[in-house]
């Protein structure tokens, strides 16, 4: 129990965290800087950027993570690590936390003027309009998957280009929050929350993670 305790810490802190900033949307605390935000984003990142920021829209999507998921999940089940495994049900639990989030804490999506996306496509769930963007969904779901991964790869793998993959799924994070931002499609305040539920859902299920780290799963 004493090697999960920083988890533990950590998840409660995270919730506190995400229930204040919720608090603080709520009361409209963040209107100024969330607007100062994203003129100096867009202002200072290149329409260039548009069309790869337009992807890691698409890529965020609740159909594309929960593809993602469940091919997680299936490598959970086969390599019998089935305590993590029954926690699958909490990635779902994202989507729905945002749903209560955007359907009682009123926090308009930024106005049309600000949107910069550039690939035409949708999936069923882009048909879903709701005015509140509290808190992101997209972000909230790309985070649960990265936390996870970086929880799994550094507690269970041992292998010399850790690191490198580690560094990379963070890289993933913070270019998806930005584009969040960029292109218009949510606030500052929005992308922070979803980061915060993202992260403690992530966090919970790193508690199931064997410790010691099981090394019987390293195959480099």
């Amino acid at each position: 129990m004493s090697a999960k305790k920083p988890l533990l810490i950590t998840s409660v802190l995270l919730l506190l965290s995400f229930i204040t900033l919720s608090i603080l949307v709520m009361q409209g605390r963040f209107s100024s800087f969330d607007f100062n935000t994203t003129v100096k984003i867009q202002n200072y990142i290149p329409k260039s950027f548009d069309f790869i920021f337009s992807i890691l829209s698409i890529i965020g999507t609740v159909e594309i993570t929960t593809i993602v998921w469940l091919i997680i999940f299936i490598i959970l089940i086969t390599k019998r690590l089935f305590k993590m495994a029954i926690l699958f049900p909490l990635f779902f639990i994202s989507t729905i936390v945002e749903l209560i989030g955007k359907l009682y804490i009123k926090h308009p999506s930024p106005p049309f003027t600000f949107y910069r996306g550039v690939i035409n496509f949708n999936f069923p769930s882009s048909y879903v309009s709701i005015d509140s963007s509290y808190p992101s969904g997209h972000m909230a779901r790309t985070t649960f998957l990265v936390v996870f991964l970086i929880i799994w790869v550094k507690n269970t793998y041992k292998f010399s280009h850790k690191a490198i993959v580690i560094g990379a799924l963070l890289v993933f994070l913070t270019l998806m929050a930005i584009s969040r931002i960029d292109l218009g499609e949510h606030w500052t305040s929005d992308v922070i929350g979803g980061i915060l539920l993202g992260t403690l859902l992530a966090t919970i299920i790193g508690l199931a993670l064997p410790y010691p780290p099981n090394r019987d799963l390293d195959k480099n």
